[in-house]
């Protein structure tokens, strides 16, 4: 095990510093690509979120990021930006509806690289990799066969929450993101030591982690944007490329009678659905419903299986685009249809207020260690 643990420490040790090699020798986008990156904003969003990257002088650190995306890390950077041609649309509609920059979209591509089933040595989960403590705040069930931040769209709602509360607190983007990853605490006490609320004077005084944090996040958001310039090729993944549509299912779920019911793989209907951890999940109380993502082709067959078929040719696949945020606003017998190869919900509720006085006293006691 020891063994095992040097040689790990040695493997990652030499990847560093061959990516300070590389990006101490030079670092020239090509012709196309733009030296400094002003990543772009939702429309009529009321929040800025400018982060300077003049790579070739400002910030080392965001050049190392870069060329170990480019190179060391190259074919993992192509899975992740497959994934994010199925992800960012789903994301997308979220930001815009809390008119918080679009960019942030990036942001789990830096956390999980857009990989549900990722967990953290720290407990974080979820493509957002959203902490216990902050699960619970914003009331996100976590159970032994079901984990909600494992859910794109669920975790995905209490991150842009966070952010805007973080945002609302700090009004400063470079700070918001600072505390989205080492906890507002840590930001605060590093503004008291600093005596400024300028990130470039007081990132000094924040854990390292945190300050490469930031970095990678200009790193990625660079080769998100230009990544075609570099030879990169998004790697999209097989199981996500398809149109899907949401069902309700009440009572008891089983996925394994589900996949027999529509003739859709379990394994296809697990990677759809990262938030049931087991195929057998007791039923919800209060008369609730479980959602389930399902190939578009196979829900006929499911239909078919229950005796249904007519409530599904007089379903209205148009009335939603996405899955409801609350399964108690889906239709029993209506399948809201996901158009192309990821998710669209143009019609989402409002954005929770936020609690700017509460914020500061109550949800800091609730969440003193952030995300990781």
């Amino acid at each position: 095990m020891k063994t095992q643990l040097a040689q790990n420490f040695w493997r990652e040790g030499l990847c560093w510093t061959i990516a300070v090699i590389i990006a101490s020798i030079s670092f020239s986008p090509d012709a196309g690509a733009s030296s400094s990156l002003r990543l772009r904003m939702t429309p009529g969003s009321t929040s800025e979120l400018l982060l300077s990257a003049d790579l070739p002088d400002k910030d080392p650190q965001v050049q190392i990021y870069i060329q170990r995306f480019l190179t060391l890390g190259r074919v993992e950077t192509e899975h992740a930006l497959g994934r994010a041609q199925y992800y960012f649309p789903m994301i997308e509609p979220y930001l815009q509806e809390a008119h918080l920059p679009n960019a942030l979209k990036y942001l789990p591509l830096v956390e999980s690289t857009l990989l549900p089933g990722v967990t953290s040595p720290s407990g974080a989960a979820g493509i957002w990799q959203i902490m216990p403590s902050t699960a619970d705040y914003f009331g996100l069930k976590i159970t032994p066969a079901l984990d909600e931040r494992r859910d794109p769209h669920r975790s995905t709602q209490a991150a842009v929450s966070l952010l805007a509360m973080l945002h609302d607190q700090f009004c400063d983007w470079h700070l918001a993101l600072a505390a989205y990853n080492c906890g507002p605490g840590r930001v605060r006490k590093a503004i008291r030591k600093a005596g400024t609320r300028n990130y470039d004077q007081l990132k000094a005084f924040l854990p390292l982690q945190t300050r490469n944090y930031i970095s990678k996040f200009v790193a990625m958001a660079y080769v998100a944007n230009h990544y075609d310039q570099y030879g990169l090729t998004p790697k999209y993944p097989a199981d996500l490329s398809g149109p899907t549509q949401v069902l309700a299912i009440e009572g008891a779920l089983n996925l394994e009678e589900l996949a027999q019911q529509s003739g859709a793989p379990l394994k296809t209907l697990r990677k759809l659905n990262p938030s049931y951890l087991s195929n057998q999940l007791p039923p919800l109380k209060d008369q609730g419903r479980y959602l389930v993502y399902l190939p578009q082709e196979d829900v006929k067959n499911y239909y078919i299986s229950l005796g249904k078929e007519e409530a599904l040719q007089q379903a209205d696949h148009s009335q939603y685009l996405g899955p409801p945020l609350t399964a108690a606003s889906l239709p029993t017998f209506t399948p809201p249809s996901v158009i192309g190869t990821g998710y669209h919900q143009p019609d989402l509720p409002a954005s929770p207020k936020r609690p700017r006085t509460l914020f500061s006293k109550y949800f800091i006691r609730r969440w003193p260690n952030g995300l990781a």
